[in-house]
């Protein structure tokens, strides 16, 4: 057995903010000096909320505790059910005002973050925090990973069993990794050995196969879309109006040319390796739990003019400007 020997390696003065890009490019730059590498993954175990911009955690009406039923708690966090279990929603950290009311909830947009991880090609990109598996969040990190492993729901406040995973990112004496087994190993303890609610959805994605995925969505999208109920699409939480639905399942739905459907489902195969998720997923916000039935491993929206703030921030996104989106 190896004995673990921890250490302060840096101290960062308490103003830094975690939801700066800088500070993040910094802890990566730092990082490299203090273990040089030729390889790198990192697990980021924090809060996300997938593809949603700052703008629309500071205005958007979804984070509102008090238009869903929610009571705040202490720490501000609006992804969290009182009184219920503890899901984890990225880099959350300072103020952001809101109504008047001052809150500890500033963020990172995925831009961002992109940005800030653009000096090193990670092997992985790991997320143990709510929501990434979208593929607009993704697709922003497509060019910073070869890998990406993430959730299309809520991941469970007691978050990814690192006792049990982390020795796949090490294999071959740490020469290699297999992801895969790391996400198996992840569903495993969800499905079987995790005490409480057994709810985990998990993704491995191919990030080389993102551009291709891209383009042929981007073909389904020329052929056309039938007008869709959000209803009759799998969904991964329990919003008044849902935000993130299955790929696949949207496009069986809506897309009317049914070969570049076909075609767009190959592809898909290709960037997916993994897809878990358990028979039933739980979500904070209140309703409890919902049947998963399709779950393809990639995450989109599907825009409502319901939330317009939410509608015109998603068509600024590069997922939905490359397929063709534009209004």
């Amino acid at each position: 057995l190896a004995a673990v020997q921890c250490d302060t390696i840096r101290t960062y003065p308490a103003e830094m903010s975690s939801s700066n890009p800088e500070t993040l490019r910094k802890v990566v730059a730092d990082a490299k000096v203090v273990a040089p590498a030729k390889e790198y993954s990192m697990i980021f175990g924090s809060h996300a909320t997938g593809w949603f911009t700052e703008e629309c955690m500071s205005r958007g009406s979804l984070t509102r505790p008090m238009s869903i039923g929610f009571k705040s708690n202490n720490d501000g966090s609006f992804w969290r059910q009182y009184g219920d279990e503890i899901t984890r929603t990225f880099g959350m950290d300072g103020k952001m005002i809101y109504e008047g009311a001052t809150i500890d909830d500033a963020g990172m947009n995925i831009s961002e973050m992109a940005s800030a991880l653009s000096g090193t090609k990670f092997r992985s990109l790991i997320f143990d925090a709510c929501f990434m598996a979208s593929v607009e969040a993704v697709y922003d990190l497509r060019n910073t990973a070869k890998y990406v492993i993430a959730s299309s729901a809520e991941i469970m406040g007691r978050g990814m069993p690192y006792d049990l995973v982390l020795r796949y990112l090490f294999a071959s004496g740490g020469t290699e990794g297999n992801l895969m087994k790391y996400c198996s190993e992840y569903m495993r303890y969800y499905r079987e050995l995790a005490s409480g609610r057994k709810s985990g959805t998990i993704s491995l994605i191919d990030c080389s196969q993102l551009e291709p995925l891209a383009e042929a969505v981007a073909m389904v999208e020329r052929g056309g879309l039938n007008e869709v109920d959000q209803y009759d699409v799998q969904s991964f939480e329990l919003l008044p109006e849902h935000q993130f639905f299955d790929l696949d399942h949207f496009y069986d739905v809506a897309a009317k040319d049914r070969s570049a459907y076909a075609a767009m489902q190959n592809v898909l195969t290709d960037c997916v390796l993994y897809a878990g998720s358990t028979p039933t997923v739980f979500s904070a916000f209140g309703y409890g739990v919902f049947e998963v039935e399709r779950s393809c491993g990639l995450t989109t929206n599907i825009p409502s003019t319901s939330y317009a703030l939410f509608r015109s921030e998603w068509l600024k996104t590069a997922w939905a400007r490359r397929i063709g989106r534009i209004e």
